[in-house]
């Protein structure tokens, strides 16, 4: 059915005034907004009104904000003191009051009108005659940047940098880059620009040394910069000075079938001798028995260099056409076929061939390898028109004489701790295992042993990923593994990494119907993974597919980020300054043994591990209490019997007190997932295939201008208690044709928020007067989505299903809290967008809402009637 009515639940009435300025209020300054280059006029700025000294300490606060909100879009902010307050907004040239939909003492929502222009915006909490500090929405918001260095030689021809965000370019106004080394600034060129990512030329010549770059939006004036991000400039020696050495003249011959990986080694090894080299092969097939490996003494990089990659057979394993092969020699294939482990080092034209005989070892003995074609540990790497094919040789016996032989490898590995600055493009992988694999597993969730240094700064781009992975080779002993098939066969796994690009990749499944299979496009599978930009990529019959009727698999979401790293826990704040919280670890509640470490309703476990402060990983979400709904990094800590203290990497907006209790954990933040297409072919109702999915601990992620089909569900978020997720923009999707198995989500569907808390619902992470009850899930906004043939639109609650969430009792001040579904589009689905009391002030506003059965609601109260403090207004 349509619905066209407005609907008013627990007489909340829908508001959205625009009043006059009032007179001769003091606006504060900001306090925290990025200031730019000196010596160059920021663009924008029409209309900026005066702005003088500190807001008072008793001025109500905005302590967050969604951000990238648009006109007759909802404003969703946490703050203080803001029951009764409203907003005083200035947008490019206006400057207008702006009463909210509603207020409390710790939130507030109002809604941008629609004659407001799409521009940085600052907004003010206003009560009484006092303003409050401003907080900015829509300016320009830079992340991190691409290259982390280039050479000074790199620096002398054409080159771009690249930044990754969000606002960084608003509707048709033209967005600036902006470059500072040494000297003054100067304004770049801009090349090409979205609202997640811009890139611009840099002069070429730039020398040796630190630069540092700022995006504008065009709009905001002075308060429209980005912070800064910096790249290196460094000396190296030019690669046309390296000499060339042929590795025929050292007594490899192609085609003969003999090994030839000694006299590959001398050719790499009389390369290093001269600083680098190029290592040249003719074409034709040389065969290697041992593993082939650059030297870190070569500052000047070791180049492997074929004639091309011809075509391939993945049948027979042939490569016809003009080509240079390296295939492993023998009946036993190597532990690598070359071993990168030098500085600068390059793959280029080259097909590599060696096959995996499986092992025997668990999933998280990462350390332990089969098989790889190639190891990277040297920084500075480039890998280019390079095929990988790591065929299945696990033997052809029959089934009830097979052992228990794993594919966990993948075909390239990555393992460069620290800004690796590798590159890998228009490559080709055929695998039984993975494609590529980032970074090494961090230690398991349960325990406390430090982390694995991550691989930082890759970039793979116009990549080719066919999966060739039968999910099982010996049939299990448990039915229950069947849930679990196919783990780590994907196209990309990125278990340690930030600052990465997948960009423009094509992800399938050889033969998915046939049951050769790639499980998923890429998977993140470390919660302390972050600031990646995986965008244009295309996945096409990719999720497992259950070999017996009666078994299921629950692995295939195609973009997946996962929860795995030692958790932290939940703590009482004992006191706080401006860029500081102090948390009690020996607290008594925290001493009984952590049963698992997502899905809990107790404080069991909780700890400050010493790793904590030592890196950028860490984060405390404040879940409830004074300043609830913020978050900040953690950057150091000092430790004293009973008491630790957090330091921050930016000081709190409302400082917390006693009545505060944190989440300390680790969190998937800053990731873009932008304009991909995925289409699982067909939609296998005894296998879960997801489109986009952030397991537990996602933070301020961005889905956006990604399409979705044939999938059990198309883009998810799982919240519980200790695993936040908070303050995520999924908009501008396509999601269709949803089927099939569920899980997370009890129903297929084409969205979903979920707060998968434990305990009941009657348990104490619904009662408001717990220890435990609070903040499990803020801000996450829904907007401007499409969604077509499914079971259901959109689900937004506590995960329990009909006959338990009557039970829930409603949330006034904890749970998920303050989603927004708004602007979507949802055509022949069996339900419309479902809600249940585990939210807390939902807005659900101007969606349009199909329902296949006419009778059907286009709002599903789960809970009967007794969903409290949600706003429903529908077209």
């Amino acid at each position: 059915m349509y619905l066209r009515q407005a609907m008013v639940m627990s007489g909340i009435t829908m508001l959205c005034a625009i009043g006059a300025v009032g007179e001769g209020l003091r606006l504060p300054v900001s306090n925290d907004i990025p200031t730019g280059p000196a010596g160059l006029d920021a663009p924008g700025g029409v209309g900026l009104p005066m702005l003088s000294g500190k807001a008072e300490s008793d001025a109500p606060a905005i302590s967050m904000i969604s951000d990238v909100t648009f006109p007759n879009e909802t404003l969703v902010i946490t703050g203080d003191s803001l029951d009764g307050a409203h907003l005083r907004v200035w947008a490019e040239g206006r400057l207008e009051d702006l009463e909210p939909l509603r207020t409390a003492n710790n939130r507030m929502q109002a809604i941008v009108p629609k004659g407001f222009p799409v521009s940085t915006m600052l907004l003010w909490p206003v009560k009484g005659d006092k303003a409050g500090t401003p907080i900015r929405v829509n300016g320009a918001t830079a992340w991190w940047a691409w290259p982390p260095r280039l050479t000074v030689e790199d620096a002398g021809q054409p080159q771009t940098v690249r930044v990754m965000g969000k606002n960084l370019k608003l509707g048709d106004v033209q967005p600036r880059m902006c470059l500072q080394g040494a000297g003054a600034a100067q304004w770049l060129k801009v090349k090409q620009a979205g609202p997640y990512c811009i890139d611009a030329e840099l002069p070429m010549g730039l020398t040796a040394g630190t630069y540092r770059v700022w995006a504008h939006n065009g709009t905001g004036g002075r308060y429209g910069w980005s912070a800064s991000i910096t790249f290196e400039v460094v000396d190296a020696p030019p690669p046309k000075a390296l000499k060339t050495f042929q590795v025929d003249t050292f007594g490899a011959k192609p085609d003969d079938g003999n090994d030839d990986a000694y006299a590959i080694q001398s050719a790499v090894d009389a390369a290093a001798k001269t600083g680098g080299g190029i290592v040249a092969f003719s074409p034709g097939t040389y065969h290697v028995s041992r593993s082939i490996v650059t030297h870190e003494q070569a500052p000047g990089g070791v180049h492997f260099l074929g004639v091309g990659i011809g075509e391939y057979d993945p049948a027979t394993q042939n490569v016809p056409g003009r080509s240079t092969v390296i295939r492993a020699h023998g009946s036993v294939s190597p532990k690598c076929l070359i071993h990168i482990n030098g500085p600068r080092s390059t793959i280029r034209d080259l097909t590599l061939i060696s096959g995996h005989q499986g092992a025997f070892r668990r999933p998280e003995a990462r350390h332990v390898f089969g098989t790889v074609l190639v190891r990277v540990t040297g920084h500075d790497a480039t890998i280019e028109r390079v095929r990988f094919a790591m065929p299945d040789l696990r033997p052809d016996v029959p089934a009830e004489a097979r052992l228990d032989l794993q594919i966990y490898d993948p075909a390239l590995l990555l393992d460069a701790p620290g800004k690796a600055n590798i590159i890998v493009r228009d490559c080709e992988f055929h695998s039984a295992g993975s494609g590529i694999q980032i970074g090494m597993l961090q230690s398991h969730q349960m325990l406390s042993a430090p982390p694995e240094p991550s691989t930082d700064y890759v970039r793979i781009a116009r990549c080719r990923f066919r999966g060739y992975s039968c999910g099982f080779y010996k049939e299990p002993e448990n039915p229950k593994t069947y849930l679990h098939q196919g783990l780590f066969n994907s196209g990309i796994l990125v278990f340690n990494s930030k600052y990465s690009i997948i960009q423009e990749c094509s992800f399938s499944g050889a033969d998915r119907r046939g049951g050769k299979m790639i499980n998923r496009s890429v998977c993140i599978y470390n919660s302390s993974a972050r600031d990646l930009y995986i965008a244009e990529n295309n996945s096409r019959n990719v999720g497992m597919t259950c070999p017996r009727e009666d078994r299921i698999t629950i692995q295939g979401e195609q973009i997946l980020f996962h929860f795995r790293y030692p958790h932290g826990g939940y703590f009482d704040v004992i006191d706080a300054g401006p860029q500081s919280v102090a948390v009690n670890p020996d607290d008594p509640r925290n001493k009984p043994k952590l049963k698992s470490a997502h899905q809990v309703a107790d404080r069991n476990g909780s700890r400050v591990l010493e790793e904590v402060g030592t890196n950028d990983h860490w984060i405390v979400f404040l879940a409830a209490g004074k300043g609830v709904g913020q978050y900040r990094i953690v950057t150091g800590a000092e430790r004293s019997p009973g008491r630790v203290k957090l330091t921050l990497d930016r000081p709190w907006r409302v400082v917390p007190n006693g009545t505060s209790r944190v989440t300390l954990t680790v969190a998937n933040r800053q990731n873009i997932i932008d304009g991909n297409t995925i289409d699982a072919g067909f939609i296998d109702p005894r296998s879960k295939v997801a489109g986009v999915l952030f397991w537990y601990n996602a933070i301020d992620n961005i889905v956006s201008g990604c399409h979705v089909r044939h999938v059990g569900y198309g883009v998810g978020f799982n919240a519980s208690f200790r695993n936040p997720c908070c303050w995520n923009l999924v908009r501008d999707n396509v999601v269709e044709h949803v089927g099939g198995l569920a899980i997370e989500c009890i129903e297929p569907a084409c969205y979903i928020e979920i707060c998968g808390a434990t305990g009941g619902p009657l348990g104490p992470l619904f009662r408001a007067d717990s220890d435990v009850n609070g903040w499990f899930a803020v801000g996450n906004v829904f907007r401007s989505n499409l969604g077509d043939d499914a079971p259901c639109a959109m689900i937004t609650h506590v995960a329990h299903q009909d006959a338990v969430s009557k039970y829930l009792p409603p949330q006034d001040d904890g749970g998920l809290v303050m989603p927004v579904v708004e602007n979507c589009r949802f055509s022949s689905v069996e339900k419309g967008i479902v809600i249940n009391p585990g939210c807390c002030w939902a807005v659900i506003r101007n969606n349009l809402v199909k329902t296949n059965d006419p009778a059907a609601p286009a709002v599903y109260d789960q809970s009967g009637g007794k969903t409290k403090g949600a706003i429903i207004e529908q077209q």
